[in-house]
């Protein structure tokens, strides 16, 4: 068996957070350790640990991101992105799993500054609107507005195989 932690990639576990009455609604967190952060957007989750379950890993950022317990639905999309050279960044497949619709007035809980640091890990929790219609009211915040590309098509992508209860089969974003 090999060692886990000589792994050529990484795996993590994402979760796809919709909310309740606004369909076209997903839900995010902003990182502050990213270039950039205010147009990082990602979806709550994040890197297993060496012989984590992806599934596991995603519950575990769940409540460690936001402070919440939601059962891990259905798989809804694996998203493998490259390795980067320049950062030394392993590639990952992303496994990113619905866990439905949350109420308007659930608190969102966002993690501590650590010790030692100036900024906490995450900045905010929010909600993006995936497009743009005219019947948005004023102050509308996109995906678009806040995330790269390829996080958005993530996204939509993974929206879109939850409302099909289909499978997106995605490499950084876009569909294989």
């Amino acid at each position: 068996m090999s060692d886990p932690t000589q792994m050529t990639h990484r795996l993590s576990g994402l979760v796809l957070i919709r909310r309740a009455g606004h369909p076209r609604q997903v839900g995010v967190v902003q990182p502050n350790y990213v270039e950039d952060p205010e147009h990082n957007c990602q979806l709550v989750g994040g890197q297993a640990e060496p012989g984590e379950p992806p599934r596991v890993a995603a519950a575990r950022h769940l409540l460690r991101e936001t402070g919440l317990r939601l059962p891990i639905g259905r798989l809804v999309a694996l998203d493998y992105t490259d390795a980067r050279e320049e950062t030394g960044r392993k590639a990952c497949q992303n496994h990113i799993y619905d866990v439905g619709f949350l109420e308007d007035g659930v608190p969102v809980a966002l993690p501590p500054t650590a010790p030692g640091k100036k900024l906490p890990e995450l900045a905010s929790f929010r909600w993006l609107t995936l497009d743009r219609r005219h019947s948005d009211p004023p102050g509308t915040e996109y995906l678009d507005q806040y995330s790269q590309p390829w996080q958005g098509q993530r996204i939509r992508a993974s929206v879109d195989a939850a409302n099909t209860d289909s499978l997106a089969e995605l490499h950084r974003g876009v569909p294989w």
